[in-house]
């Protein structure tokens, strides 16, 4: 018995919100309730396959949520394929963060022999013969041109065709890095913003060197963040 049998398998989704999750539910529960296939969550499959103790895997998403920005998810045309998992689906644009992302999710996983990414989005599971599917498709093209922004990856724990994926751990994907040097902490109006903009502006053309790490202790109120350890870079 191949070893990998006794361990469950995991998921990782990017996942809609708002406006965009609303259509396209709505489009997979009237899809599912005409043709009496299962219902789904909406979502896009970034990684499948994964195997392993759920702690591990877990520990092993952070690290991929540390590598990836939140990026943009662009839905194209709808197409079918004769796979019950992508018996009708929505083509998602091989943008470079999609595509990079999951390189990432393989090389983190170590799922180098999974087959070619081919990001999409379901809209319906199951077996259909193709004159259904391309009367499906013909109904529901231009009808979609949506676009969301991945802010999260989503494990889920997939089980039989017939039983409903689990989710089992949320965790946002960190923003982009900004490096700046804060010069107020608060809640400004615009227009007092603005007029301190104006008068700095021209004042500071400045260079440090960064010399050391400084590790401090966060607490909500600035004045009482509190300095725990120095670290010297190396010269």
């Amino acid at each position: 018995m191949c070893p990998h049998e006794k361990l469950p398998h995991y998921s990782l989704w990017l996942m809609p919100k708002g406006e965009v999750r609303r259509r396209l539910a709505e489009a997979i529960l009237d899809l599912s309730r005409e043709y009496s296939t299962p219902g789904f969550e909406p979502h896009v499959t970034l990684a499948g396959g994964i195997v392993g103790p759920a702690r591990e895997v877990a520990l092993r998403m952070k690290d991929l949520a540390r590598r990836i920005p939140p990026f943009a998810v662009r839905l194209t045309t709808v197409d079918g394929l004769e796979d019950y998992f992508r018996c009708l689906f929505m083509r998602v644009a091989q943008a470079h963060p999609v595509m990079s992302a999951n390189a990432a999710a393989r090389e983190i996983f170590r799922l180098p022999n999974q087959p070619s990414f081919m990001p999409h989005l379901s809209l319906l599971y199951g077996n259909l013969p193709c004159s259904v599917k391309d009367k499906i498709i013909a109904s529901l093209t231009r009808r979609f041109e949506l676009e969301f922004k991945a802010t999260a990856l989503h494990l889920y724990l997939i089980m039989s065709a017939n039983e409903a994926a689990r989710e089992i751990f949320r965790l946002p994907k960190r923003p982009a890095f900004m490096p700046h040097l804060s010069l107020l902490y608060g809640n400004v109006p615009c227009s007092a913003k603005e007029k301190t903009i104006a008068s700095l502006t021209g004042r500071f053309e400045l260079e440090f060197k960064a010399t050391a790490f400084h590790l401090y202790l966060i607490k909500h109120q600035p004045a009482a963040w509190r300095r725990l350890a120095t670290c010297g870079l190396r010269l």
